[in-house]
Order: C-alpha cells, then structure tokens, then sequence
C-alpha cells in the first residue's frame, strides 16, 4: 500500500468508522493479497476479494435463518490471552 494510499484509507476511516467503510475499503482491493500464512510446508494466500465475498456468504446465510421481518443479532465475547 503506497503513502497516497494510507492517506486515503485513513481519511475514509476517519469520515465513517464503521465495518461497512471497512468493507468496502477491502472492496476496492480486489484481487490483491490481503492474508498469507503457512499451513504445513505449504504457503497458502487470500485476496480481499475472497475475504469480502465469505463476509457476504456468511451474512446471507444468517439472514436466511431470521423470522419473516425479523431479525438475528450476534453478541460477542471477550477473550483474554489464555483464551479464557
């Protein structure tokens, strides 16, 4: 990500800090490599693309699961560093 970049991202965060500008932020990267990791001896990557379109499977198919004109909420908990 180049400085014009940085500063761009940083002025659409600071305009709209919300997942959504998050979001749509990852959009405009596209096929661009967003996550690497080793799994074995393998190297394994993820492009925002992918990212971004398993958010929108996963919230399909939670919103399939609410009531007609209802609603499904998520809550979260903390985690500490032991897991606990």
């Amino acid at each position: 990500m180049s400085n014009c970049d940085l500063l761009s991202v940083s002025a659409k965060l600071e305009a709209n800090k919300s997942f959504e500008t998050i979001f749509n932020i990852m959009r405009e990267y596209g096929d661009l490599t967003a996550s690497v990791w080793l799994q074995g001896e393998q190297e394994l990557k993820r492009t925002y693309a992918e990212l971004t379109r398993r958010a929108d499977d996963y919230a399909a198919c939670i919103s399939s699961l609410a009531p007609e004109d209802g609603w499904i909420g998520i809550q979260g908990r903390l985690v500490d560093e032991q897991g606990e």
